[in-house]
């Protein structure tokens, strides 16, 4: 790589200062498996993000690129993760990329440090990838943040700090303009354009990787092959529930009930051994996972969602006999349902279905469990184990990878998911104080309209309480497509939680899903 001073200005040609990001690196390595063996180039580096011509900001990317003679139009994956504040690393360390953070079978968290493997599910084998941090994540900062201009010279006008606002980059249009302009950027400087383009996204990253179908289309000119959203939050608005609504209630219910019968609770699985094996053993004889879910799903639809609506106005005796079929299926008292009417928080449910075991189930992933370190108070303050029980594992392999195996010299910290950028981030779109609406789903239809042939995968883990799976189906089904588009849609529910490519089962089966999604765009 060219050799350039660390995080500062550099007189250009012309004396006037000119910033450059910290110096990149680049490597060749090679993929095997016991199928095939590729040379590869991976190369971390930084692309400038500009404001009325002059850089702002620098985005930090990983980009993996196949060594061949079709190299060039081989298909390009651009990567993303969510929060907002979360980098790439979770996706590039923990499925995608050519080495990967080991876990125990069901994404368990090893013994520290975190190791990493050689990854033979990686996505290597059908698409080149790029892993994007967002301003704010992993190596990217705003220009004000990074400004190491002598004293006096940084508040002139003009200079970067005076262009910018680290906080511009935490609002949900201007983070899309600045991966629009990255991509564009990245395609010209690499000569990608001739490549087939897919972008993928988890969590928030799903929900912007569906509002960017659109924007990379009908703002920056770059037609898309495919976009894969995964574990998004499609329509924001069911992220917060309501005494007075019941959107969020129905699409939880059904994680909650699979999440029953994985710990073996469920009164409505006791008599079927079979099934609950099948919920709580990735890949074994017997139903498949949708099939075991639909009678949760149909309860949650109908007779729940009925409860929900009326609330006093149902019939005392209706209520109590949909409410025993709540408990059968969720294991949780009769009372604590009763009372507000089937209405139960995810935090509650977490707490409440091993509470006799003093665990606690994680959020993201409630087929993990921790012990309750304070079971005597009314809320639970100990640390999530799907969350924070996890963190450091992709911490370490992410810093193992770019500081060790690649060599990169970078000062910076590299912030795996920042608080910060989280608390700090604004919608920048709102048009009126009562346009409350905020949702990813138009994006993707229009989307979709403008480009028939783009492809679409959206998948979950089964036992993600966050953003759970089945919010993504009864969205898909609110669609309204015709029959050619509806084809192009992909939906799939894996073991696991959020992050379910932890699971080893579920992260060879993504892995062969995705071949397929390539190998027919």
């Amino acid at each position: 790589m060219t050799d350039r001073k660390k995080d500062e200005e550099i007189p250009s040609k012309t004396g006037a200062k000119t910033y450059q990001p910290p110096t990149g690196q680049q490597k060749v390595w090679s993929w095997t498996t016991a199928e095939k063996s590729i040379n590869y180039s991976v190369t971390a580096d930084w692309i400038l993000i500009r404001k009325r011509e002059k850089p702002v900001a620098d985005v930090f990317y990983t980009y993996y690129g196949y060594k061949g003679k079709t190299s060039h139009v081989r298909p390009i994956t651009f990567v993303f993760n969510g929060g907002p504040g979360a980098s790439s690393a979770y996706l590039h360390v923990g499925t995608m990329g050519p080495k990967t953070v080991t876990f125990g079978e069901r994404g368990e968290c090893l013994p520290p440090p975190a190791k990493l493997k050689d990854n033979t599910e990686s996505w290597l084998d059908f698409t080149d990838l790029v892993f994007v941090d967002p301003v704010g994540t992993g190596f990217s900062r705003s220009l004000e943040e990074v400004d190491l201009s002598p004293p006096g010279i940084k508040e002139k006008e003009g200079s970067p700090a005076k262009e910018t606002s680290q906080k511009e980059f935490y609002k949900m249009n201007r983070d899309l303009e600045v991966i629009g302009e990255f991509i564009q950027h990245f395609l010209s400087k690499y000569h990608r354009w001739s490549s087939p383009v897919f972008i993928a996204g988890e969590s928030y990253g799903g929900f912007r990787v569906a509002k960017l179908s659109r924007k990379l289309q009908e703002d920056y000119g770059i037609g898309l092959s495919g976009v894969i959203l995964i574990s998004p939050c499609l329509e924001l608005a069911t992220l917060s529930p309501s005494d007075y609504d019941v959107l969020n209630w129905i699409e939880s219910f059904p994680t909650m009930a699979a999440t029953a019968a994985y710990h073996k609770r469920s009164f409505y699985f006791k008599d079927k051994q079979k099934e609950m094996s099948a919920i709580g053993t990735p890949g074994a004889p017997g139903a498949e996972l949708k099939d075991l879910l639909k009678p949760i799903e149909d309860f949650a639809l109908n007779e729940m969602s009925s409860l929900l609506i009326q609330g006093e106005r149902m019939d005392m005796e209706k209520r109590k006999n949909i409410l025993k079929k709540v408990v059968n299926f969720i294991a949780v008292p009769f009372e604590k349902m009763n009372k507000g009417y089937g209405r139960l928080s995810i935090w509650q449910f977490c707490r409440w279905l091993l509470q006799e075991e003093r665990k606690w189930c994680g959020l993201y992933d409630a087929s993990i469990t921790v012990y309750d370190p304070f079971p005597d108070r009314d809320q639970f303050e100990g640390a999530d184990p799907s969350l924070s029980g996890i963190e450091h594992a992709f911490s370490h392999g992410i810093n193992t990878l770019l500081r060790e195996h690649l060599e990169l010299n970078c000062e910076r910290q590299y912030r795996l998911l920042s608080r910060e950028v989280n608390k700090s981030w604004k919608r920048d779109q709102q048009k009126h104080f009562f346009d409350m609406q905020i949702g990813a789903t138009d994006d993707l239809r229009y989307a979709m309209a403008m480009n028939p042939q783009m492809k679409v995968f959206i998948c979950h883990g089964v036992f993600d309480l966050v953003t759970p799976y089945f919010s993504s189906e009864r969205v898909i089904q609110l669609m309204n497509l015709p029959e050619p588009l509806k084809k192009q849609i992909s939906f799939q529910v894996f073991h696991g939680g959020h992050m379910f490519y932890t699971w080893t089962y579920s992260r060879q089966f993504f892995k062969s899903r995705m071949n397929e999604f390539y190998k027919n765009f």
